[in-house]
């Protein structure tokens, strides 16, 4: 994935949750800004978790669980 895609996703992952709240909730229930601050709030949460999620170090599952298929403690496979 190249990082235009990626900044792409994750800067539209933190806008248009607002821009719904917005447009589809206020408007409709004649609220000033109040879905606007919700859906940006959460879309904000929700595209720093998964900022960090795609930027960190990938660790296969199977490593972390007890009697996965990682390295045996002897080394041998």
């Amino acid at each position: 994935m190249t990082l235009s895609s990626i900044v792409f996703s994750v800067v539209m992952e933190m806008v248009l949750p607002g821009l719904a709240g917005w447009y589809f909730l206020d408007r409709r229930l004649g609220t000033k800004i109040v879905f606007l601050v919700l859906g940006l709030v959460v879309g904000v949460v929700g595209g720093m978790i998964h900022l960090v999620r795609m930027l960190s170090p990938k660790d296969s599952a199977s490593d972390k669980k007890p009697g996965g298929r990682g390295r045996s403690p002897s080394g041998s496979s």
